[in-house]
């Protein structure tokens, strides 16, 4: 089964036609984007911590 998948690449738009896995393979690759998800989420957060203290000033200290 397949599904289409829209997204952005270097500012360009891309639409690719993605193979979508059924069963144990389906179960493993959802574990997977989630994990990625929740890793990327993480990784948004703490850049935007670091750029939060790279805008203070030494009064902020």
């Amino acid at each position: 089964m397949y599904h289409w998948r829209v997204g952005r690449l270097g500012g360009s738009i891309y639409v690719a036609k993605r193979f979508q896995p059924v069963g144990a393979a389906a179960d493993a690759r959802r574990a997977h984007e989630a994990y990625w998800t929740a890793r990327n989420a993480d990784m948004l957060e703490a850049r935007a911590y670091l750029a939060s203290l790279q805008t203070m000033t030494a009064n902020d200290w």
